[in-house]
């Protein structure tokens, strides 16, 4: 039982590892309001009954280990998102308009995102509301090599309809002398509100390997992982933020200011973080009928893990005709990497 409290202890230091990074494209359970997208009947995409537009953002987090004491990330997760028409509230009085006191227009996105895994077939039943799987490796009490073999899964509606995750953004423009700031000339006082966002998961542990010695586990998992994000206020027009750290492009390299920018914007991408609670683990039973899944939920099992998360675009502010994507990734083919990955951090998170 020693032997097996403390290879249970390793996996869950991998396992951790895997929760916390890859909260993307997490989805709300309790959501059972999507009918299946006709265009592509059996697969299970969402199609939220709205005018929209689809985008095929991928994503890519680091977070830090607080067992191993160390920063790690997730390999390149694509996903597919639902744009929904963005509303829209205008009040010449800046009086009105209540998501956002002392404006005279007010904008809000929102986007539905599931996950893809690239790795199957186009019509593969499995490719929608899974990520491939994918081996995290981690090293415990400092020299132990621990891999885990994780997939993450959303929940569906009875109907077998993935439910997607959800994340939305206001946008105020506001009066001269409103929004608590002075707007200096020629600025126009635009401010991107903290996005929100929440959905759930399942995650799937395939397989574990502990310094060498490989513990295949059928049916392990743990449902009903919650994820919420959120970001920094934005204040589009303040001169005191640099260039550099500025969500949109300011030369035409968007993916370089997403992985650099402490900042968040729906229709350009940027920086989420938030916190993913984790349930109990069950059914971690490996080939000699030792169930890990206590241990597991001992190790990693919780509230208040943290996540960050660099996205590109969820949202878009011109519509481009929404159908023209489906001959593209991830509908008509496989999608290539075109997100690189961020720079882990050299110290540990304030």
């Amino acid at each position: 039982m020693n032997g097996l409290r403390r290879l249970g202890t390793l996996t869950g230091i991998a396992v951790t590892a895997v929760l916390v990074l890859s909260g993307a494209a997490q989805s709300s359970a309790a959501d059972e309001g999507y009918d299946e997208l006709a265009e592509f009947p059996g697969l299970g995409i969402p199609d939220s009954r709205v005018t929209g537009e689809w985008l095929t953002p991928q994503q890519r987090g680091v977070t830090y280990l607080e067992r191993a004491r160390q920063w790690t990330r997730t390999p390149t997760l694509q996903s597919v998102a639902f744009n929904r028409s963005t509303q829209q509230w205008v009040d010449s009085t800046c009086s009105r308009i209540t998501q956002a006191r002392g404006a005279r227009r007010f904008r809000e996105w929102w986007a539905d995102v599931t996950l893809v895994d690239r790795g199957t077939a186009l019509n593969s039943p499995r490719r929608y509301g899974y990520t491939q799987s994918f081996v995290v490796r981690t090293v415990a009490f400092g020299s132990v090599p621990v891999e885990a073999t994780v997939a993450l899964e959303q929940p569906r509606t009875a109907k077998g309809v993935v439910i997607p995750a959800t994340l939305k953004q206001g946008v105020a423009q506001y009066c001269a002398s409103q929004g608590g700031f002075e707007i200096p000339p020629p600025h126009d006082g635009w401010r991107y509100l903290p996005a929100e966002g929440d959905g759930s998961l399942r995650v799937r542990i395939d397989e574990v390997a502990v310094d060498g010695v490989v513990l295949p586990l059928a049916g392990c998992a743990a449902d009903g992982a919650t994820l919420r994000l959120t970001s920094r206020d934005y204040l589009k027009w303040d001169p005191r933020i640099p260039d550099d750290e500025r969500p949109e492009s300011q030369a035409g390299n968007t993916k370089a200011a997403i992985l650099r920018t402490p900042y968040y914007v729906i229709e350009r991408g940027g920086l989420l973080f938030g916190s993913l609670d984790i349930p109990a683990f069950a059914g971690c039973a490996t080939a000699d009928g030792d169930d890990l899944s206590a241990l597991l939920t001992a190790s990693v099992s919780g509230p208040g893990n943290t996540v960050q998360l660099r996205t590109e675009a969820l949202a878009i502010d011109v519509p481009t005709g929404g159908q023209e994507t489906f001959a593209t990734c991830p509908f008509g083919r496989d999608c290539a990497d075109r997100f690189p990955a961020p720079a882990l951090p050299t110290e540990p998170p304030s």
